[in-house]
């Protein structure tokens, strides 16, 4: 098929001009010649039909291909000629596109499902003793009162108060902003994060476990509150897995690397057990007794919003290190 375009012209070229002097022989009474033009005719078109026809079965191909979700399929037509290799290119390229665009559709669709159980199981089990409660009320009023009146006010008040926060963790999970990136210097940045360390967890001073090593005359592209609020979590999560431990220690280094801005976390706790790993990043999924299971998820969520990634590496018995690498551009 090389130089597609240039055959196609030049067939139908021959078609026309084959049925003009066809028609010409006709007029002039030269039969056995103007048959042979008529030949000529059908062997232009039969050509034609085959270039035509070839081009038709790779789209044909192109289509099934996408409705079966084959992104194993790969199209090499017109290897030889520029503007078909071009468009070959460009079907291989949406192929995968849309191999991956189902692809993430898919894990959402899995995420959702998954928040939508958890949703449901967890409002079933608060609202359940609001339930039997009021309708224990209803029942017998004369029952309630004094301390069992108020012991039955608090217990409704607590479920009341467990249903609010974890659909306010729902709605911070599903309306994370756009980030407004700006140019900030790194150390700014990390000067910013250590100011509101205090009191991130129950342990006093815990804070002074933290060091931290900045890479001087370096800039980070951010949404700086967005970007604090993750890495403060991440630091929250690293003091608490150090409790307990003899010589606790996180560290923060925070620098510059080919176009790129990378912030590494590390603690020298127990790690993550390999249960609790596997589901680290699914959301409301936690160990602790007052946590709402979605802090390292957001954090993912806000490093990815600024085009990064947040990668986990766990070292059993030795701690856990947190790398986010985030774009200059």
């Amino acid at each position: 098929m090389k130089h597609f375009k240039t055959n196609i012209l030049f067939l139908i070229l021959g078609i026309i001009s084959s049925a003009a002097v066809t028609t010409l022989l006709f007029y002039k009474g030269f039969i056995p010649l103007a048959i042979l033009t008529v030949l000529s005719v059908f062997g232009f078109g039969f050509y034609l039909w085959r270039l035509i026809r070839k081009l038709i079965h790779s789209m044909q191909s192109f289509v099934v291909g996408l409705e079966m979700s084959d992104s194993t399929m790969r199209y090499d037509i017109g290897k030889d000629d520029p503007e078909l290799y071009e468009m070959s290119e460009a079907m291989n390229r949406i192929a995968i596109m849309y191999k991956t665009s189902r692809r993430e559709l898919e894990t959402r669709k899995l995420y959702y499902d998954r928040i939508l159980k958890i949703m449901t199981h967890e409002m079933r089990n608060a609202i359940t003793p609001i339930i039997a409660l009021t309708s224990d009320i209803q029942a017998k009023p004369e029952k309630y009162h004094g301390e069992i009146l108020t012991d039955t006010i608090s217990v409704i008040n607590c479920q009341g108060l467990e249903i609010k926060r974890f659909l306010d963790s729902y709605y911070e999970l599903t309306h994370l902003p756009s980030p407004e990136r700006q140019i900030i210097p790194m150390p700014e940045f990390i000067d910013y994060v250590k100011a509101g360390l205090s009191g991130l967890t129950a342990t006093p001073n815990a804070e002074q476990h933290v060091s931290f090593s900045v890479s001087q005359n370096s800039f980070m592209l951010i949404d700086k509150g967005m970007m604090t609020q993750a890495l403060r979590n991440i630091i929250k999560n690293s003091l608490e897995a150090v409790q307990g431990v003899e010589y606790p220690n996180v560290t923060v280094i925070a620098t510059t690397s080919e176009e790129k801005s990378i912030i590494t976390v590390t603690d020298n706790g127990h790690g993550i057990s390999p249960e609790i790993m596997k589901d680290l990043f699914q959301p409301f999924t936690t160990t602790k007794s007052d946590g709402t299971g979605i802090g390292l998820f957001l954090c993912r969520q806000i490093v990815r919003l600024h085009g990064g990634e947040m990668i986990v590496r766990n070292r059993l018995d030795k701690g856990v290190q947190i790398q986010i690498t985030l774009p200059l551009t």
